[in-house]
């Protein structure tokens, strides 16, 4: 499933940076996917998968409940960080009841080396602010401090 926030892939879509797409059930709150699913459609799915789950308000109650209580598994992907390293969303709380986590990171846009974080490259102090390359950038942990000193910036 997608988030409704992302709308840049066109509704019922969701894509990944290579291109590839899926179909999807995009919602505001994950409580509402059982209800736009239908209660037997819900029932029969095994497995779930939440993309952009930085924007899903209620993630952690709905990943408690689908996993603990209907069975499901839940495979979550989302950022973990915001552009200023501070948490986004629920992803932080969600760890401690995930049955195994993989920290995925691209390539530094800058440097090539592995980027565990992302900066923002447009004026914009909204954390909320979906965008792709147009307005992140992968960096590593090197690359992002100089871009954040080059930029006059020291919000980390």
């Amino acid at each position: 499933m997608g988030s409704a926030r992302d709308t840049r892939a066109g509704p019922g879509r969701v894509v990944a940076h290579t291109g590839q797409w899926e179909a999807c059930v995009e919602v505001e709150r994950l409580a509402d996917l059982e209800a736009q699913l239908g209660a037997s459609t819900y029932a029969a799915v095994d497995v779930i998968g939440i993309d952009e789950a930085q924007f899903m308000p209620d993630l952690l109650d709905f990943c408690k409940r689908a996993a603990d209580i209907d069975g499901k598994r839940v495979v979550v992907a989302g950022l973990d960080g915001d552009f200023l390293r501070r948490p986004f969303g629920q992803l932080a709380e969600l760890l401690p009841l995930a049955d195994s986590v993989d920290k995925i990171m691209a390539q530094c846009a800058l440097c090539g080396e592995p980027a565990p974080f992302t900066s923002r490259t447009v004026a914009s102090k909204e954390t909320y602010l979906v965008g792709g390359s147009e307005s992140y950038r992968p960096c590593c942990r090197r690359c992002y401090l100089e871009d954040l000193a080059g930029r006059g910036r020291a919000e980390h």
